[in-house]
């Protein structure tokens, strides 16, 4: 695999300069405490993505880490941080630029993820950005897989998660709805009501226009 992605990267180079490549990283489970660990990652083990050393040897001109956890679940709130204490201590940290997945979280969840991505690491370290993944939803109100499964929506804390819509029709609308406000919650206070905290009241993260990162050349 990595002597597929350096020849590919090579070709372009060659071919095509100016285009870049860019790939969707692996982060299943716990991140690495350090670059000693990164071996025992479930990138490098279990599906052949050594994109550390793609990072670092140049192969790839950005990678995407997909950190795509739940903040309510608190194991995988700390899957999260210490994928992103990695990728931010990493050394190459200018060409990450971080996923997140909103379709797995409440709407001041995803919010909460994206300001610790943008953040700094404790060493001062920064991501070259962050990227909102959906999946055709931004909250798991908008999530089809919730709510087309009580099995799945079970077992969310909040409950009940139908909030008292009787049809799959009315649950959906609502889906839609909190898809389409969540625009909203990232760049101007806005609230909205939850099943059972009632109204949550959220602040944006982008205040301004968000700037397209800059790649090194």
């Amino acid at each position: 695999m990595t002597a597929f992605v350096r020849d590919l990267h090579a070709d372009l180079q060659q071919q095509k300069p100016s285009v870049k490549l860019s790939a969707a990283l692996i982060c299943f489970g716990g991140g690495p405490a350090s670059a000693a660990d990164w071996v025992y990652t479930s990138a490098y083990r279990s599906v052949l993505q050594d994109w550390r050393g793609w990072l670092a040897n140049g192969y790839i001109d950005f990678g995407v880490p997909m950190n795509y956890d739940s903040d309510w679940i608190g194991r995988e709130q700390g899957w999260f941080d210490r994928w992103l204490n990695f990728e931010k201590d990493s050394g190459f940290a200018n060409r990450v630029v971080t996923g997140m997945g909103a379709f797995l979280n409440y709407p001041d969840d995803s919010l909460a993820q994206i300001r610790r991505v943008l953040a700094p690491s404790a060493r001062g370290n920064h991501v070259m950005g962050v990227a909102i993944y959906s999946y055709a939803a931004t909250s798991v109100y908008g999530n089809y897989d919730f709510y087309n499964s009580t099995d799945l929506s079970s077992g969310l804390p909040r409950q009940p998660y139908a909030g008292g819509i009787a049809t799959p029709a009315g649950l959906e609308q609502r889906g839609q709805a909190f898809n389409d406000s969540f625009m909203t919650q990232l760049s101007q206070p806005a609230d909205y009501t939850d099943v059972q905290l009632g109204v949550v009241h959220t602040q944006p993260v982008f205040t301004q226009p968000a700037q397209v990162p800059q790649l090194p050349a």
